[in-house]
């Protein structure tokens, strides 16, 4: 299967190793990271809404993360004390991953 964003072809994510400066906000909660070892600067200066960088929180750790990924997710950012801020910890605790985004956001009661 390809992957076509754009009009810019993608191969199956599984089998890239390394992923930078992919300009969009889009749900990516769908992508293979079982194999990616490096994702820095993947979505520099880019800004997710705090939805789809939620979702893909919450199923990249229902994956099986490979150790030690560098993740950069631009500005993107999540919902302080969800579920998502949880699996984003044990990304960064359990399995070393060094995640670079916008950090919590500040959502109004």
């Amino acid at each position: 299967m390809i992957i076509i964003i754009n009009s810019i072809k993608f191969e199956p994510l599984n089998f890239l190793v390394t992923l930078q400066r992919i300009f969009f906000d889009q749900d990516l909660s769908l992508w293979n990271i079982s194999n990616v070892k490096d994702m820095y600067a993947m979505l520099a200066e880019v800004t997710l809404s705090i939805k789809n960088n939620d979702v893909l929180l919450l199923s990249w750790g229902n994956q099986i993360p490979v150790d030690a990924v560098d993740f950069h997710a631009g500005y993107s950012q999540y919902i302080r004390d969800s579920l998502a801020k949880t699996v984003r910890d044990i990304l960064e605790d359990t399995f070393k991953w060094v995640i670079t985004d916008g950090g919590a956001a500040v959502i109004a009661p």
